[in-house]
């Protein structure tokens, strides 16, 4: 994921990529925390973004992935 297009996710330094962290995840179709912007739904494989976790706004689909993979937080890499 480009940090630049979603809001909330601070870039890492030019050339290094991190990881989310555990709190920035969650599994399921709805935010468990205010922390948690990105969603996999593993009984559709939707991979949804949601720029203020369990706020007001509803998450958006950004990719159609598999259904029941063994996604995690680990999965997804932000970059400069």
């Amino acid at each position: 994921m480009s940090a630049s297009g979603f809001a909330g996710l601070i870039p890492p330094t030019l050339g290094q990529d991190v990881l989310l962290t555990p709190e920035q995840f969650s599994l399921g179709s709805s935010a468990t925390t205010r922390n948690s912007s990105f969603l996999y739904n593993p009984a559709d494989g939707i991979l949804a973004y949601d720029a203020d976790g369990i706020g007001s706004q509803a998450p958006v689909s950004i990719a159609q992935l598999s259904s029941n993979l063994d996604f995690t937080y680990q999965n997804i890499q932000v970059v400069a």
